[in-house]
Parts: structure tokens; C-alpha cells; sequence
């Protein structure tokens, strides 16, 4: 029970802070707020997939490719707004 009580007091916040903010985030180009990060670019099947930028916030992102809603291939990673190797 203990478990049960645990799991959903860390799931439910994750799913009721994430939102479609604009577009089209299931098949097209949109932005979405996950709660921890926001996706701006190209979505497949509700999930990030082509050309995006994840921000992650604090100056932290990356912009580049995404595969099956996973960072992919690539892309450029940004630390306190400076692009890393």
C-alpha cells in the first residue's frame, strides 16, 4: 500500500503539469510543457521526433534531433546558455 500510495503521489503531479502550450503536439509542430523541460518542434505520434529543442531550464537545452520522443543523432547541448562538445 505503501508503494501504491508513493507511486501516485509522484505520477500524478508529472501527468497534471505536462500540456500541449501550442500547435499541433500529437502529428505536426507544436509546444509542450512536461513539467521538468519544454519541447518546441516536430512531433510523431505524441512524442518528439525530427527537429526540436528541449529546454530544460537554468540555460540548460538541447537542440538537435529527436527520435521516438529521445534525444537522437544530431544536436547540440547548451550549459548556462554555452554549447558543449
Amino acid at each position: 500500500m505503501k508503494t501504491l500510495t508513493l507511486f501516485l503521489i509522484i505520477i500524478i503531479p508529472f501527468f497534471c503539469l505536462s500540456q500541449c502550450l501550442s500547435g499541433n503536439c500529437k502529428d505536426g509542430f507544436g509546444k509542450y510543457d512536461y513539467g521538468y523541460a519544454t519541447y518546441q518542434g516536430l512531433f510523431k505520434n505524441e512524442k518528439p521526433n525530427g527537429l526540436g529543442t528541449m529546454d530544460y531550464g537554468a540555460g540548460e537545452k538541447f537542440v538537435g534531433n529527436f527520435t521516438n520522443g529521445q534525444e537522437d543523432g544530431e544536436g547540440q547541448l547548451f550549459k548556462k546558455n554555452v554549447p558543449t562538445n
